[in-house]
């Protein structure tokens, strides 16, 4: 299966220098702000999203304008404060999350085509080899450890 080249990528060492200089800079000011959840959390709390955002919204306008209807547990100025903070960590979160899905896409494709050409060589020295190539049984020993299910005892 060979397919034609679709990435290529080189960092110039002093972008990937900027970049995790970047990258430090962002952990330094957004982390102390950020809260870590385990996958039960995740799986368990109501999700706010797109149109709950607006829900949440026309709640909290509607509690400010009728005070008396806002029961006594639920603090008004902290549901505003966390409206808030989600409309502020957005404007973060959006550009990283593609950022991101760029990242992994491209290691994905990177790492395919990597694949892809180290299968070749694979079954390229095993083809070899059974046509009785010297030196090419070491080379495939040592590549077949990577598929432990697929030997033949």
């Amino acid at each position: 299966m060979i397919t034609k080249n679709q990435v290529s990528v080189e960092i110039p060492e002093a972008d990937l220098v900027a970049v995790k200089d970047a990258i430090q800079i962002l952990n330094e000011k957004l982390l102390p702000h950020l809260k870590n959840l385990s996958a039960e959390d995740r799986r368990e709390i109501p999700k706010m999203g797109d149109k709950t955002f607006a829900f949440v919204s026309k709640a909290h306008a509607h509690m400010i304008s009728n005070p008396n209807l806002v029961p006594p547990y639920v603090e008004v100025e902290e549901l505003k404060e966390d409206l808030e903070a989600v409309q502020t960590l957005k404007q973060v979160y959006g550009p990283l999350r593609q950022l991101a899905d760029l990242l992994d896409d491209t290691m994905l494709l990177s790492g395919s085509e990597a694949y892809i050409g180290a299968l070749a060589f694979y079954n390229y020295v095993k083809g070899a080899g059974k046509a009785g190539v010297p030196g090419t049984d070491m080379i495939y020993g040592d590549l077949q450890k990577r598929f432990p299910g697929n030997s033949k005892k």
